[in-house]
């Protein structure tokens, strides 16, 4: 089992980053936050913020989800959200769309 740390995020972002996106995304700082949600991402100070209660391969899948929005963000895309071309980007470089997502954004389940 592998062991979370923002360590082990931060090699995990940059694998990503290079294997996924080019190495186009500009650094984030990974922090880990208890919050509502799995995770999310504030592009004004580029910090990525990941949930730690949820286990190693869930939070590999949110980082994944936040570095689709720095990338959609990266392009100029501004639109705030969980657009179709978001969805499509997210499943384009391996992120998993779960069966919560599709209940959660309608534009999730439009994605084959």
């Amino acid at each position: 089992m592998t062991e979370i740390s923002i360590e082990v995020m931060r090699e995990l972002f940059n694998q990503y980053n290079k294997d996924k996106f080019n190495s186009k995304l500009p650094l984030y700082t990974i922090e880990f936050r208890k919050m509502r949600c799995k995770g999310n991402i504030i592009f004004s100070k580029k910090i990525i913020k990941l949930n730690p209660i949820y286990d190693y391969n869930s939070m590999c899948n949110t980082l994944l989800h936040e570095l689709a929005h720095a990338e959609i963000h990266r392009r100029g895309n501004r639109a705030k959200g969980h657009t179709l071309k978001f969805w499509r980007l997210f499943k384009s470089v391996g992120g998993i769309i779960s069966d919560t997502n599709k209940a959660l954004f309608k534009k999730a389940s439009e994605v084959n």
